[in-house]
């Protein structure tokens, strides 16, 4: 079946996860419809925020979402619609 999801994730340490976070979305980008990255340097911490709207199978954005939180450094929430 499929489903419309909203995925935001908190990203500290950004520049060390930057890369990985990047090659995790190359790699399921088709289900990717939006994406919104924002870079907020904080009283000195190196964080930013992340928010993409999917639409995909729900097996797809399950194995997506599980990619994700394997991620150290990087929350995740999302959102069924």
């Amino acid at each position: 079946m499929e489903e419309e999801k909203i995925i935001v994730m908190k990203v500290e340490k950004r520049s060390q996860v930057s890369v990985m976070l990047q090659q995790s979305l190359a790699k399921h980008g088709r289900l990717i419809e939006a994406r919104l990255g924002l870079h907020r340097k904080n009283k000195g911490r190196d964080e930013g925020l992340v928010i993409l709207c999917t639409k995909g199978k729900e097996k797809d954005i399950a194995d997506l979402l599980k990619t994700l939180r394997k991620i150290d450094g990087i929350q995740v929430k999302s959102i069924t619609m």
